[in-house]
């Protein structure tokens, strides 16, 4: 595959915080074991998953986003495991993401809706700036990571949010989850 970057957040995060590297990342989005493909107006988002072998063995999960035909950019990555969810060769990279949203997730709120992961959905909202429609709580000051693949659109006289995929992980939290599973 050609044209795949790591974006700033994924270096300075995924990589630098969470140890992981930019090469199993490209090599999660060109090998996959199992994908889950979101898709809206000029934005496709791949979401897949890899076992990786190691001590203690776990699945690499990569988010990527293509807004340009042929240009991947590498937005996020996590470990998984079975911890998180059991049988993780079964679940789909969607399902492993909604469990890391349950658990290590900070609630967003979107126009009126408040949730910890926002899949396919359209939200009211008063304003064509995200910065202005979505809040995130960080109440205890930790490190977060925001995930927010959306657009604004008109939709008849209002405005709504169009979410493909959002979501923000308490990465203080998963850090140190991280930890106790290393053992």
């Amino acid at each position: 595959m050609k044209g795949i970057r790591a974006t700033q957040m994924f270096m300075d995060i995924c990589s630098g915080r969470l140890g992981i590297r930019t090469r199993h990342a490209e090599e999660a989005l060109e090998q996959p074991a199992a994908t889950s493909k979101l898709s809206a107006e000029g934005l496709q988002v791949r979401i897949c998953s890899r076992p990786i072998a190691s001590d203690p063995p776990h699945t690499l999960v990569v988010l990527a986003s293509e807004k340009v035909p042929g240009e991947v950019a590498i937005d996020f990555g996590y470990k998984a495991y079975p911890d998180l969810q059991r049988d993780l060769e079964r679940a789909t990279p969607l399902e492993l993401t909604r469990r890391l949203a349950e658990r290590f997730g900070v609630e967003m709120q979107i126009g009126d809706q408040r949730k910890k992961l926002f899949v396919e959905d359209k939200v009211t909202v008063d304003d064509r700036d995200p910065r202005r429609y979505l809040r995130i709580a960080n109440e205890r000051d930790h490190r977060l990571a925001p995930l927010t693949y959306l657009r604004t659109e008109s939709h008849g006289a209002h405005l709504r949010a169009s979410c493909l995929l959002c979501f923000c992980i308490d990465i203080t939290e998963y850090e140190a989850w991280l930890t106790a599973q290393r053992g």
